[in-house]
């Protein structure tokens, strides 16, 4: 007989809550500071500051082909004059530790590593069990690129095994960037 008329008790009260009715009330918004507010916008900024921007069209260029022998001898390497643009490949122990674009007009231009695993030409019916020897078996490439004034990209691909520091800082490259 007790427990009938706990539930009995409890029901209305619920329904109350339920339908809005109850004295539950939801909590208010704080108002943000304006100190705050101003911090969290110039925190955005300096973000949007430091992401590369997007261009329109990607230039590929097989950067192997303009390094040749050139990867023998360290120091800065000139690889192409494209206008006002100077590339050269910074090159360490025989393998590239960067690349650097220079404007003649406006002097350095921000550099974007990234990094592409591009399949085997002739190789896609090859199925594999594991993921892990799925990934050892395709290639992976390192482009360094730059945005040039006619906000074109020009993405110069190295195989990884002559990158210095492999894939490290590099951003996953896709052709939607």
């Amino acid at each position: 007989m007790m427990r009938s008329n706990r539930w009995t008790s409890a029901w209305p009260a619920l329904l109350a809550f339920a339908f809005g009715l109850g004295s539950y009330a939801a909590p208010q918004e704080k108002a943000k500071e304006p100190a705050r507010q101003e911090r969290k916008d110039s925190k955005q900024e300096r973000k949007d500051e430091a992401r590369p921007a997007k261009a329109r069209v990607h230039k590929h260029v097989y950067g192997m082909d303009l390094l040749g022998d050139k990867l023998a001898s360290n120091g800065d390497q000139k690889i192409l004059v494209q206008g006002k643009f100077t590339i050269s490949a910074v090159i360490s122990s025989g393998r590239i530790a960067g690349l650097k674009v220079r404007n003649a007009e406006k002097g350095d231009v921000p550099v974007t590593k990234y990094v592409k695993r591009a399949e085997k030409p002739g190789r896609s019916d090859v199925r594999l069990a594991s993921t892990a020897n799925a990934q050892n078996l395709v290639p992976m490439w390192i482009g360094y690129g730059y945005i040039d004034d006619d906000d074109e990209e020009t993405v110069f691909w190295f195989p990884i095994d002559v990158i210095l520091d492999g894939d490290s800082g590099a951003i996953e490259f896709n052709d939607g960037n």
